[in-house]
């Protein structure tokens, strides 16, 4: 059903050190993304119109 198969090492060096720091960066971005996703889950404490004035 199948033919021969060879094993797939993974490269070292500068690759390996690329996509560490590529996955690292994709994590980070997944952990921010999780803490803007409950800082908007939050109930605000009233409801803001859009005649009021800014706060400074």
């Amino acid at each position: 059903m199948s033919g021969g198969f060879r094993t797939i090492a993974p490269r070292g060096g500068q690759i390996a050190t690329y996509h560490d720091r590529k996955y690292s960066v994709m994590r980070r971005m997944q952990n921010d993304h999780a803490a803007y996703r409950a800082l908007m889950a939050e109930p605000c404490e009233k409801t803001i119109s859009h005649t009021e004035e800014p706060r400074s």
